[in-house]
């Protein structure tokens, strides 16, 4: 069965998809090859670091030999397996990191944002943008509200000043998970979205008197992005109606 598994992950022709079983059984298997379940010796170490390099290497190998899906997949294993580990400064991290920036709209999406929000700061490159923005230009789904919102953080790590405009955008459009990484955008405010704000805060008062995710949402944001030039009217809006809103 180990000789099968490790036939597959060298098979230029096969995919790794995330979170699937392939990889970590082939170690884990393997692992417990090399040390064989003991009853009299319960505490023995399995080397399961030792396999993990093993395999890794082999997939870092077969890298040229593979096209589309089956060289995205195995490069992101490689490239994430090493990142955990922060094992980052060797040619098979180095490799499987180019495979990404250069093929990442070949990235199923499903593990965009999973990539860009846990393993972004590995991947900014300029060479990485026209795919963002593809994935901004063509993704509208509300399911996928989160990738755009990484996407977006991405995209102001790389280059902040050419991302400005589709954040205004984005906030005053209706993606509230953008709030999830509002904190490490480079913008102490966005001037362009007071307007926006306090037009979608009077409009979410007038709903107020029952729980209203949109004057959370509206307010969060203008407590983020707007100036103060917004504070006479909000203080306004607020001593009218506030008794009404939520804490």
């Amino acid at each position: 069965m180990v000789a099968r598994l490790e036939r597959a992950l060298q098979d230029p022709s096969q995919t790794l998809d995330a979170g699937t079983s392939l990889f970590k059984t082939a170690v884990a298997l393997k692992a417990h090859l090399k040390s064989p379940f003991d009853p009299a010796n319960h505490g023995v170490t399995l080397p399961y670091r030792e396999v993990e390099d093993e395999y890794l290497k082999l997939l870092a190998a077969s890298l040229l030999e593979r096209r589309g899906q089956p060289l995205v997949t195995a490069a992101r294993t490689v490239f994430v397996e090493l990142a955990e580990r922060k094992e980052t400064s060797g040619p098979d991290f180095a490799a499987a990191r180019e495979v990404l920036l250069t093929h990442f709209a070949e990235v199923n999406e499903f593990n965009v944002d999973w990539l860009l929000n846990s393993y972004g700061n590995y991947l900014q490159d300029p060479r990485l943008i026209p795919a963002l923005e593809q994935i901004l230009q063509t993704q509208h789904d509300r399911n996928f509200a989160s990738t755009r919102a990484a996407v977006l953080n991405q995209l102001a790590r790389i280059n902040s000043a050419g991302v400005r405009s589709r954040l205004v955008a984005e906030i005053c459009g209706d993606n509230p998970t953008l709030l999830q990484v509002a904190r490490h955008l480079p913008f102490e405010s966005l001037p362009e979205t007071d307007d926006c704000l306090t037009r979608k805060i009077h409009a979410a008062a007038d709903l107020s008197k029952t729980p209203n995710l949109n004057l959370q949402w509206a307010t969060e944001f203008a407590a983020r992005f707007a100036t103060p030039a917004v504070f006479d009217d909000l203080l306004a809006l607020y001593l009218k109606s506030g008794s009404t809103w939520d804490k």
